[in-house]
């Protein structure tokens, strides 16, 4: 983190001349009674208005202050740009770390999975249909079927979306997936989903946007739990203006998804690591830590960006900005 090192010095460098100056003044006149001394001076020699000239010079370090005290405002601010634009740097290259890593994990099991699928669906056909050892084999083709599925999740997150041409309707699918979050929402949480007007195309295919509405809302019902709470979803169409504050966006207009819950939140170290594959706060066998990693992969791929706000004890919030389908 040099350039944090290198504007941390700065910073207190500035901050100190600020102080240093104020301390000497207030010494200045502390220490010899200079007040005093100026005063009776002035009222001898009122007739040479020398009031004016002595305010003027006691005056003299206040704007110096000031401009001192900007500039180290102007400097924190783009220190704090700075740190944002290692820790998004860092975050990108373990992602794609992680990701070639999943990549290659995931061929060599779909290698290996492959003659049991073979195997099983063949076996399947060497025994009566209602038969105790047809249903032992229908078992093993399942598991087997589903960790292939699995699979296939790892290497979606892993490949980069070269070629990506599909696009879907938003309005459309949001609202088809609409009903799906529904019925998996619990009784003791509300769900609402609230869409604008001109939301358009993305290039993204109807499962892939269906992923970006379904794995945060049911992250959100997990989080929750059994407490009562609330979780909605806007879809709105954003101009440029609307724009100007999203880092290294190049487009003219944007589609943002929102999705906020008002549940425990998110300490800061869980909240950095929300996206990396097989990361989950959830115990054995309630989570493969995919969930989020797929969203991040499939934003990505669309050329947009995703944004997370929590806190422990702050419900979250996860922005999602999509530009429009050419």
């Amino acid at each position: 983190m040099a350039a944090q090192k290198k504007y941390r010095t700065l910073l207190n460098k500035e901050m100190g001349l600020v102080f240093t100056a104020v301390l000497a003044i207030y010494l200045f006149f502390r220490s010899f009674d200079a007040f005093e001394i100026i005063y009776g001076f002035t009222r001898e020699y009122e007739h040479f208005e020398i009031d004016e000239v002595v305010l003027l010079f006691l005056s003299l370090p206040l704007p110096f202050a000031w401009l001192a005290y900007r500039k180290s405002k102007r400097t924190e601010k783009e220190f704090q740009r700075r740190i944002a634009l290692e820790q998004k740097m860092a975050q990108m290259h373990r992602m794609d770390s992680l990701g070639k890593l999943a990549g290659g994990v995931a061929h060599e099991l779909s290698n290996q999975l492959l003659p049991v699928l073979t195997m099983a669906e063949l076996m399947q056909k060497r025994f009566p249909e209602n038969s105790e050892d047809r249903r032992k084999m229908d078992l093993i083709y399942m598991s087997a079927r589903n960790a292939n599925e699995t699979i296939g999740k790892i290497l979606a997150f892993s490949r980069d979306g070269d070629g990506q041409s599909a696009t879907c309707d938003v309005a459309k699918v949001a609202m088809e997936t609409k009903d799906i979050i529904a019925i998996s929402c619990p009784l003791n949480i509300s769900f609402s989903m609230q869409l604008g007007d001109g939301l358009g195309q993305v290039g993204l295919p109807d499962h892939e946007l269906q992923s970006l509405l379904v794995n945060p809302a049911i992250n959100a019902f997990d989080a929750i739990g059994l407490r009562n709470g609330a979780v909605s979803i806007e879809i709105s169409a954003l101009e440029r203006q609307a724009l100007v504050d999203l880092p290294d966006w190049q487009h003219d207009a944007a589609v943002l998804i929102k999705i906020q819950d008002d549940g425990p939140g998110m300490p800061q170290d869980v909240g950095r690591r929300i996206f990396e594959p097989f990361f989950t706060t959830k115990t054995v066998g309630e989570g493969t830590g995919l969930g989020m990693s797929l969203v991040h992969s499939h934003v990505s791929n669309a050329g947009g960006q995703i944004a997370v706000e929590s806190a422990a004890g702050q419900g979250c919030i996860i922005s999602i900005f999509l530009p429009p389908a050419n």
